[in-house]
């Protein structure tokens, strides 16, 4: 009988192989569990960062101890990757690829943008690399999503946080029906904030004819005929976040002087017991920076502009910017009512009219705590926020309002998708 040849110390070659293999195999699987794990605590950090970056916002960051304050927050020692803090580089022009910006955030063209002034969103890039504690050490070289090198996982995670939208127009009345009325044919567009109705009526908010309203949410504290996935009803109260402000000191008279159709008139700054009333024919009104306290009202039809400057309406005043002028008017900016281009007294109920066929170019707040204001123009900017018991707006074209975070009674910081980014 014949032997086989004895195969001595193939099964050790075998096993051998099989045990490096696993081996290898296991190794890579740490790899990535790591290269995972560590991606993941850097994404948790950058959305932390970004998040507490808004604790003060919205606010001017070109104010060096806000900027300081904001910078702060952000970089707190609980946000770490692979139990290092994460490292957040000074940013000193804001460039959107730093590790900490601030701007604006967009919800439609979901885009975040730098500016320093009245920021209201930070922007983290969170980052693993050489400048920054060190790339993540791995075992193997991983083709992932970071940029793995000679066992090197260099890694990047990115977060935008904003304040939720706050309100462009807030309607304050509680009860009434048609607390938001459009009719005709006009399109209101709100950038970049709600449209918020207190009304607890069932038709708090309406559109009539061919109205229609383009805002990031339509909140409704009672119903409304609107539709759509951003029309949201039952919502909670919304105060008046500008219940608080000093009351406005009667300042010295001003002058009135007299008028002629076709001329150019320039008024200063101080208490109009009268109120400002100009009938005459082709007349342009210019109002130099200040405070115009008027006891009367404001009745003018032709073209009007202020720069830095406060219309405040008190007693029975009625504001009744209705001609065919264009008007341009620009808040203060600065003092205790900065921002703020028109504000009628709360014990004023007038109503208040502003538009007619003249173009509107308004910006900052128009502030009607007790009165309705009714829009009725062309295609116009009207603010960048509005305040009053309830809005009636009638007309043609687009009314915008370009709201811009100011006076949100409920800012609440939220982590925002980001599609497209300037580089």
């Amino acid at each position: 009988m014949k032997h086989l040849p004895r195969r001595r110390g193939i099964a050790s070659i075998y096993f051998g192989i099989v045990g490096l293999s696993l081996a290898l195999l296991f190794a890579l699987a740490i790899d990535h569990s790591r290269y995972y794990f560590c991606f993941h605590q850097l994404q948790a950090a950058a959305d932390s960062a970004a998040l507490a970056a808004l604790n003060d916002l919205p606010a001017d960051l070109t104010i060096a101890s806000n900027l300081t304050k904001a910078q702060t927050d952000a970089a707190q020692p609980a946000n770490r990757c692979d139990g290092t803090p994460i490292k957040l580089l000074p940013n000193p022009s804001n460039d959107v690829n730093g590790d900490l910006s601030f701007g604006k955030y967009d919800f439609k063209t979901r885009t975040f943008t730098t500016q320093l002034n009245f920021a209201s969103a930070a922007k983290v890039n969170a980052r693993r690399d050489d400048s920054h504690d060190g790339p993540i050490n791995l075992i193997f070289t991983l083709g992932t999503k970071g940029n793995a090198n000679n066992g090197k996982s260099y890694q990047t995670a990115t977060a935008v946080a904003t304040i939720a939208p706050g309100p462009g127009i807030l309607t304050l009345n509680k009860k009434a029906p048609k607390s938001f009325n459009g009719q005709g044919t006009p399109n209101l567009v709100i950038n970049n904030g709600a449209l918020q109705v207190n009304s607890s009526d069932p038709n708090a908010a309406q559109l009539g004819g061919n109205a229609s309203v383009d805002a990031t949410a339509i909140d409704v504290v009672g119903g409304t005929n609107m539709t759509g996935d951003n029309v949201h009803l039952g919502v909670k109260v919304l105060n008046d976040p500008l219940a608080g402000l000093p009351p406005l000191a009667v300042p010295p008279d001003a002058s009135m002087p007299t008028i002629k159709p076709n001329t150019i008139v320039i008024l200063d700054q101080g208490h109009y017991p009268n109120g400002i009333n100009i009938n005459e024919n082709n007349v342009t009104l210019k109002l130099n920076s200040g405070i115009y306290y008027l006891d009367g009202d404001f009745d003018f039809k032709g073209t009007l502009i202020g720069t830095d400057v406060l219309i405040y309406l008190h007693n029975t005043a009625q504001l009744k910017l209705n001609g065919t002028g264009a008007i341009n008017l620009t808040p203060l900016t600065s003092g205790p009512y900065a921002g703020i281009t028109i504000w009628q007294d709360a014990a004023d109920t007038s109503d208040a009219n502003l538009g007619g066929g003249g173009q509107l170019n308004v910006s900052g707040t128009l502030y009607f705590p007790s009165a309705t204001l009714n829009i009725n123009g062309n295609s116009s900017t009207v603010g960048n926020q509005i305040i009053a018991d309830q809005v009636n707006m009638q007309g043609k074209g687009t009314i915008t309002v370009d709201y811009d975070g100011r006076n949100n009674p409920d800012p609440t910081p939220i982590l925002v998708p980001l599609l497209n980014q300037p580089s």
